[in-house]
């Protein structure tokens, strides 16, 4: 599946919701909604600017075993070096939002400078 979203906030939950509905594995929703709410977040603001008539894009692989997200925004692509930066300070007004992604999926990546989540379903 794939999905977009102008530059704007307020697009952000509904287009989570709409990736959540679509998913067919039994994955932890709540952790999931937050990792890719983060990730969009991130997008418009920091790969965008927030400049609205930029797209974010979100491309969704779904197999047995997995559910893949890649998002890619207009703006500079990402470096592996990204996900490996050391955590800031809690009370930093930014630079939280790739741990925490990554601190909720089972996987993080850089894919051709485009963010890869990924979520396992549950144990049966």
């Amino acid at each position: 599946m794939e999905y977009s979203l102008p530059s704007d906030l307020s697009q952000v939950e509904a287009t989570c919701r709409r990736i959540l509905a679509d998913i067919n594995l039994p994955i932890d929703t709540m952790r999931a909604e937050l990792a890719i709410t983060e990730a969009l977040n991130n997008a418009v603001l920091h790969g965008n600017g927030a400049v609205a008539d930029k797209l974010v894009s979100v491309k969704t692989n779904e197999t047995p075993d997995d559910v893949t997200l890649v998002i890619s925004d207009e703006g500079r692509q990402l470096v592996q070096a990204m996900l490996e930066l050391p955590a800031v300070d809690i009370d930093a007004p930014s630079g939280r939002g790739l741990a925490l992604i990554q601190s909720l999926a089972s996987r993080v990546r850089i894919i051709d400078g485009q963010l890869a989540i990924t979520f396992v379903p549950f144990e049966t």
